[in-house]
């Protein structure tokens, strides 16, 4: 989701505000910053409420970030339109990287470790590359025009996000599941 996420900022900040090259990179910034701030201090500060309840807490707030940019328009600005949802999708995915991570890794026999970790980034990297290829599907229905195509797959990204974040509490949370962290 995020090599998607990258990818339709771009296209937005670039061909509908005209921000060029630069001014581009540091329009995203703020997710990068947020992104950075919560992985490295909020996660520590929120270390003894476990793995399982920030993993969905970050993927709440990834789904209500999407939403949020879901509304985007050909007329929306950086400050009202972007900054804001790109700074909390920076958060959410900060509270849910880190303890999806490690509940992967902590859930393998330690001599497994190497190659889970190996698996786990295969994964990420692999699914990154599929979810561009689908969300590339409504962004050229919408006709590729950036100022309805963007929001158009911010649409199917939302999709995407609330069954990640149904699947995992799902998985987590049924009845009868052992709590393993």
């Amino acid at each position: 989701m995020l090599t998607s996420f990258l990818f339709l900022m771009v296209q937005y900040l670039d061909a509908v505000l005209g921000l060029g090259p630069l001014g581009t990179g540091l329009a995203i910034l703020p997710f990068g910053l947020s992104l950075l701030v919560t992985t490295q201090l909020l996660d520590r500060f929120l270390a003894g409420f476990g793995h399982r309840p920030r993993a969905v807490t970050g993927l709440a707030v990834v789904l209500l970030a999407v939403l949020w940019l879901t509304r985007l328009h050909e007329d929306s600005g950086y400050a009202t339109g972007m900054l804001g949802p790109t700074t909390l999708l920076g958060i959410g995915v900060g509270l849910a990287l880190v303890p999806l991570n490690l509940t992967i890794l902590a859930t393998t026999r330690p001599e497994d470790t190497g190659v889970t970790a190996g698996i786990l980034q295969a994964a990420l990297t692999v699914g990154d590359t599929l979810g561009l290829a689908l969300l590339l599907v409504p962004y050229n229905r919408a006709g590729g025009e950036p100022g309805t195509a963007v929001p158009a797959a911010f649409d199917w990204s939302a999709g995407i996000a609330g069954l990640s974040l149904l699947t995992v509490a799902v998985c987590w949370y049924l009845p009868g599941r052992a709590p393993r962290e």
